[in-house]
């Protein structure tokens, strides 16, 4: 099995209680989502935008979707929450 994953495109949701991705992995694509509880786990109490924290936490998020992709690759949704991290 390739290793080729990415993350791209984060968005807030429009209610604001998660940033939406997309990925793609061995050339297929499939959506995403961090929840807010977990970007505040990532931030430990930094102030910011959801999405510059999720920037600035990329590479631990990515690594997150990517491992649970791995654990299931049909899987179409990577949904992140504060357990995650």
């Amino acid at each position: 099995m390739s290793k080729s994953f990415h993350i791209y495109s984060p968005q807030v949701a429009s209610d604001g209680d998660r940033v939406l991705f997309t990925f793609e992995a061995n050339g297929e694509k499939g959506n995403g989502f961090v929840s807010r509880s977990a970007l505040d786990e990532l931030a430990q109490g930094q102030v910011g935008h959801l999405v510059d924290v999720f920037h600035r936490h990329l590479d631990r998020i990515q690594e997150q979707a990517r491992l649970q992709w791995a654990v299931n690759p049909m899987n179409k949704v990577i949904v992140l929450g504060s357990g995650d991290f």
